[in-house]
């Protein structure tokens, strides 16, 4: 057993009898089966209180260690400023883990809704071809790389395979679990499809390309916004500093005043080491929130 099993074995142990606090994180229930984490709800439950504990009383000790010791503070400001960080460490690691399954579950969604057209297309040539729902998913479940559904096939090929249920129930588990709603509708589509003996193949194909049309509309919206940020950058970091480099090396060479008691000469440094530096990852950040993820 290594390091991680131990840690979330030891937290079952300690939340198993507890319902009262599991009944407080039932969202994340649904959270971690969307996300695909293999970990039970409640050992992923005791597992966040046990090392945002460890984290936070390790915390307290290194920081109270080197307040008294090192820089030799009175006892009740180092116990102070321990207790306080030891909480924000608590806090920052608690929140870490338990925000970790929606952050999992974000990046699975957006990478099946960026292919979910190629999805629907492959799925439409099956059909077509004669190949049954239950084989289709089969065949799914082989294309983890290309498509990012290979884990919701394969969970849905799992369920018919061990745990004896038809293709239908498995199809409706597979959507409750799956993070993106674009693709779950796809699933009840195909269960709604089979019930009204509708043609599969025609079904998956207005959905390819209604997902189709929907990607170069957000292909659209994103060259506009693009354009925007490159006309603004532009003006914030090309334009804008350029004209106050000029400014501020005019006033260092005139030797003008101070503003908050720097020269223009430490205005100038922080402009160029730590302001045009900063502005530009936050134009980077945005950017990769904003760039489709194919």
């Amino acid at each position: 057993m290594g390091i991680k099993e131990k840690f979330f074995f030891v937290g079952y142990r300690l939340i198993r009898n507890r319902p009262f606090i599991l009944s407080k994180f039932s969202d994340l229930q649904l959270t971690l089966a969307k996300s695909g984490v293999k970990v039970s709800f409640r050992a992923y439950v005791g597992a966040m209180f046990l090392i945002s504990t460890i984290v936070g009383l390790v915390s307290f000790g290194l920081v109270f260690f080197t307040f008294s010791f090192f820089l030799e503070l009175p006892l009740f400001v180092s116990l102070i400023f321990s207790f306080g960080l030891g909480l924000l460490a608590f806090l920052v690691s608690f929140s870490f883990i338990y925000f970790y399954p929606s952050f999992v579950a974000s990046t699975r969604k957006s990478r099946i809704e960026a292919n979910l057209p190629f999805i629907a297309s492959c799925m439409s040539i099956l059909a077509g071809a004669g190949v049954t729902p239950e084989k289709i998913f089969r065949s799914l479940a082989k294309t983890e790389r290309e498509f990012g559904v290979g884990r919701e096939a394969r969970t849905i090929i799992r369920d018919m395979d061990l745990l004896g249920v038809d293709v239908l129930d498995a199809l409706r588990h597979g959507a409750e679990r799956s993070p993106s709603k674009d693709f779950a509708n796809l699933l009840e589509g195909i269960i709604s499809n089979a019930h009204s003996g509708g043609d599969l193949a025609e079904y998956l194909r207005e959905v390819a390309l209604y997902h189709m049309r929907e990607r170069r509309r957000r292909l659209r919206d994103f060259l506009n916004t693009l354009g925007f940020m490159a006309e603004a950058y532009i003006t914030i970091l090309i334009a804008g500093p350029l004209m106050l480099i000029i400014m501020l090396s005019i006033l260092a060479f005139l030797g003008g005043g101070s503003f908050f008691g720097l020269t223009a000469t430490n205005l100038l440094y922080i402009l160029t080491y730590l302001g045009l530096p900063v502005i530009t990852l936050i134009v980077l950040i945005g950017l990769d929130f904003i760039i489709p993820s194919r």
